[in-house]
């Protein structure tokens, strides 16, 4: 990939505010003088120019002016030094690059009009909107649940507008705690406009109150007041998302038939009892509140048989808490996701939530091919939904298509760039492509979102860079911050640090004894997969005992699906085991790639068409 500079091809001068660029002169002039910059000064100049006043993200402009590099982002950080220097010294009027803390940078000037890409008039083309969380003005204070239910099925609503770009649910509810500083919202979430909002809740009325902001000056487009009765809340919330169709002046796609917002249940208090549900597990996560949630949604669906987004939560919820719960089996927790699913879709079988809550269920049980069939069919209903997006993403990796699997992945970013997992996820793709500074930074930046297992990213670079203290550093560190949790108690730090000692030190008799501990645990009648022994089966290359244990792992195989396409020896060891082409074919894996294509590194044997497990991977040499 080429950088956004090439000294090899012509650029065109085009205007910042009052200064002239020359960029194949590498000079910036005024009245006030001249400088000459250095070529990645000019290239970090050409890439913010792009999109004046919209975020480039650190590492994306760091891909974009030094592709493939090794180098640390301490380069980018003295290049954006040195343009700001240049900047002050020659122009006269306001030009700065700002800084989006934890994010990247961007421009504030005015681009002429030979600026030096076609993306800023794309951009214009397409109006984007953010859609904050809405501030409770209730008396009692304590309707904040549903203030974020309102917003929440707004964003809904505006997603299924054609040629608006709607920011996801966890970018824009990021900034419910903090100074509602518009600019700044509008250049984190790369959005054009800030839809904020609140809510006064009182008896059996409900007021909501909107404005419209232009993020790049804070301008309040427009500021509306509705009033409805809590039993007509699905027409308010159509109300608002028409009010701001009309605003961006776009039409609606035939199949809405002029409605935005859903009718979701017949039932206010089914409705109230989701929101209330929702927000709680979200709050906090202990068997208690998993509890009560659940129980919440069940007396929803005994109220409204037919609200699917409640049966959708129960799925959401059970999946959600198989990470957290000790109380319960996973197989228990599965079994209620896939009966919700199931629910949901003989409601409503074409919409893209319920296909693509039933595709995941047909890949933890084992049918990839139809899974990744179904994920397709609901990007194809929901192409801007940044949820659809990501799990699409998230398959493509699971089956080796590493290229299909980030482009989709930023593409669920660039809806919503605050998704920590997300970013985990993309760190992972970059790691098995064997971008190691690319994982690094994306791994670095889920856990500045909150997602402490991007740690694991950091381990696996660290052994990559033949660093294994690092690696354990980084291990151990991650139990620090998590494992307790995980393993329910801290009493798992000395069976943590004989994995280091085994994996990241080739410790044989700290590998015998991890082996033996395994076993044990493997051999209990009532043995479930957790976290823990799944990664500890992989890496001290029990390749029989990590099959066996596939089926029966559900949701916390996911991170491990993509993970098994690394260039670590456990990894080559599993996809060059001969029993692979049998897992790969009892589990849909060898369908997929019949159908899509064979992942890098896979084909069928000679002659055949790699049906009963005729395919091999190579192997690879020298890698960690």
């Amino acid at each position: 990939m080429a950088g956004v500079f090439d000294s090899s091809r012509a650029h065109k001068t085009f205007q910042l505010n009052d200064a002239k660029v020359e960029p194949d002169a590498l000079r910036l002039t005024s009245q006030r003088g001249q400088m000459v910059l250095e070529p990645k000064v000019m290239a970090v100049l050409l890439a913010l120019s792009e999109r004046p006043g919209g975020l480039w993200r650190r590492d994306e402009l760091f891909e974009r002016v030094w592709p493939g590099s090794p180098s640390g982002e301490e380069v980018l950080t003295r290049a954006v030094s040195l343009l700001r220097k240049a900047l002050l010294a020659v122009c006269e009027k306001d030009v700065a690059v700002v800084t989006v803390p934890t994010l990247g940078y961007r421009l504030e000037a005015n681009v002429g009009s030979e600026a030096p890409a076609t993306e800023t008039a794309v951009q214009a083309a397409t109006p984007s909107v953010a859609v904050l969380a809405f501030t409770d003005l209730s008396d009692t204070g304590d309707q904040a649940y549903f203030a974020d239910g309102i917003a929440e099925e707004i964003i809904n609503a505006l997603v299924h507008i054609e040629g608006l770009k709607v920011a996801g649910r966890t970018s824009s509810f990021i900034f419910r705690e903090q100074t509602r500083d518009i600019r700044a919202i509008g250049a984190a979430l790369n959005v054009e406009f800030v839809l904020d909002g609140s809510v006064r809740k009182h008896g059996t009325r409900v007021r909501v109150t909107t404005q419209l902001i232009r993020s790049a000056d804070g301008f309040h487009q427009w500021s509306e007041t509705f009033d409805s009765q809590l039993t007509d809340i699905f027409d308010l919330q159509d109300r608002i998302a028409q009010v701001v169709a009309r605003e961006f002046h776009l039409l609606l796609h035939p199949s809405d038939q002029g409605r935005l917002a859903p009718r979701l249940t017949i039932s206010f208090e089914a409705y109230d009892l989701l929101l209330r549900a929702r927000a709680s597990y979200r709050l906090k996560q202990d068997e208690a509140t998993f509890d009560r949630a659940e129980a919440m949604l069940r007396e929803a669906v005994g109220i409204d048989p037919d609200f699917v987004m409640a049966w959708i939560e129960i799925a959401t919820l059970n999946n959600f808490a198989s990470a957290y719960r000790q109380d319960r089996s996973l197989k228990s927790m599965f079994d209620a996701s896939k009966t919700a699913v199931e629910r949901a879709m003989e409601i409503a079988p074409a919409a893209p939530e319920t296909i693509i809550w039933s595709a995941n269920i047909r890949y933890f049980e084992g049918d990839a091919l139809t899974a990744f069939r179904m994920a397709k069919t609901a990007l194809q209903l929901a192409p801007l939904n940044s949820g659809i997006l990501f799990s699409v993403g998230h398959y493509a990796a699971c089956f080796g298509y590493h290229e299909e699997a980030a482009r989709l992945l930023e593409g669920a970013l660039d809806l919503d760039p605050l998704d920590a997992f997300a970013w985990h996820t993309l760190a992972l793709v970059r790691q098995n492509m064997r971008q190691y500074e690319a994982a690094e930074r994306h791994a670095r930046h889920a856990i500045k979102l909150g997602d402490q297992l991007a740690r694991e990213v950091l381990t696996w670079n660290a052994f990559a860079r033949g660093d294994p203290y690092e690696a354990e550093r980084q291990h151990l560190k991650l139990f620090d911050e998590i494992g307790a949790q995980l393993e329910g108690g801290s009493q798992g730090r000395p069976i943590w640090e004989m994995f280091a000692r085994a994996v990241f030190h080739d410790s044989q008799p700290d590998g015998d004894m991890m082996r033996q501990v395994l076993a044990m645990q493997m051999g209990a009648r009532d043995f479930e997969p957790s976290p823990s022994t799944f990664t500890a089966v992989a890496n001290l290359g029990m390749v029989e005992e990590l099959m066996a244990q596939w089926g029966d792992a559900y949701a916390i195989k996911s991170v491990a699906s993509v993970a098994m396409w690394g260039d670590f020896s456990w990894a080559r060891s599993f996809r060059t085991h001969p029993g692979f082409p049998d897992f790969a074919e009892s589990r849909g894996l060898a369908a997929v790639w019949r159908e899509f294509g064979w992942p890098a590194g896979c084909a069928a044997w000679p002659g055949t068409d790699g049906t009963d497990g005729r395919f091999r991977f190579d192997h690879g040499e020298g890698e960690p």
